[in-house]
């Protein structure tokens, strides 16, 4: 599954921010692994392709992306079942300054001739968003089908609801409250089972080391695709980047008890090059994947 935090690292030489892009990243994670992804662009500097690779494996394209109009489309096709043969296509609808309006995300996963007891699946998502009069996000609406089929009498699905709001205080994102619910229906022959619940996630987050909100933001809408849990989206709107974010997330059952609860707290460093441009992040292991990514861009 493809992971990509939105931060750059750039050449030596000094040149002037606006004409610099992503061109790629080196992301280590946890357990010592490198993960690179390199950036390929249209000549209206697009971006139109990812491509990725770890450690000394060769690379391949993860990700392709194509326009119409007001419309960005990502096609890949992950792996993340090795058994099934999978499709995912994203299509991010693009409003004022580039900003992502609405996302739909279809995936599809059929099971190999040699997989054993795999079922055929099925995802789509809606996403929608709203911004205030800065241009800032303030909510954000989603509602997502998910179908696993086995045979024609077995069945599970599983619907969300998801809503969340943004709250902006001196040009600065300071919580993310989100509320999902989730039921799951599960047909067996004559027998139906209902189960599901609902999750919580609230983030906290902190400016007291009042890191510049400066990167490139060209391709904001595609890159948020693969922004971190703990970053707000990008958007050149935003006055700081956070340095800590203090995340809990409450699971209940479908009768509302609880059944989980967890509360983290992930402090982040950020450095910034010649231009001004953030160009490394480092994290204290053991909260996220990466702990240590640099990103390097250029012309």
């Amino acid at each position: 599954m493809l992971f990509v935090s939105i931060i750059f690292f750039s050449c030596s030489k000094s040149t002037d921010p606006a004409e610099l892009r992503l061109l790629r990243t080196v992301s280590n994670n946890y357990n010592g692994n490198v993960l690179y992804t390199e950036y390929g662009y249209d000549d209206q500097g697009r971006i139109t392709t990812i491509t990725q690779h770890e450690n000394n494996e060769q690379p391949a394209v993860a990700v392709t992306i194509s326009y119409n109009g007001n419309e960005a489309t990502l096609l890949s096709y992950p792996d993340f079942e090795p058994m099934a043969n999978e499709t995912k296509q994203v299509r991010l609808t693009l409003g004022a300054g580039g900003r992502m309006v609405k996302r739909i995300e279809y995936y599809h996963e059929v099971p190999m001739a040699t997989a054993i007891q795999t079922s055929e699946k099925f995802r789509y998502d809606t996403l929608v968003c709203e911004y205030d009069v800065t241009g800032l996000l303030k909510k954000t609406t989603a509602s997502s089908y998910d179908s696993a089929s086995l045979n024609p009498t077995f069945n599970i699905v599983s619907r969300s609801t998801t809503s969340a709001s943004y709250t902006t205080v001196s040009g600065n994102l300071v919580s993310q409250d989100e509320y999902a619910v989730y039921p799951i229906i599960k047909r067996d022959g004559s027998i139906t089972t209902i189960s599901g619940g609902s999750t919580e996630r609230h983030n906290v987050f902190k400016y007291t080391k009042a890191f510049a909100n400066n990167t490139d933001f060209k391709n904001a809408a595609v890159l948020n695709e693969f922004h971190r849990y703990y970053e707000p989206w990008l958007n050149s709107n935003y006055k700081n980047m956070t340095e800590q974010v203090i995340r809990n997330t409450i699971d209940k059952d479908k009768n509302g008890s609880v059944v989980f609860t967890i509360t983290t707290t992930i402090d982040i460093e950020r450095t910034y090059n010649t231009e001004g441009l953030l160009s490394a992040v480092n994290i204290v292991p053991g909260t996220t994947q990466y702990i240590a990514i640099n990103y390097f861009y250029g012309k």
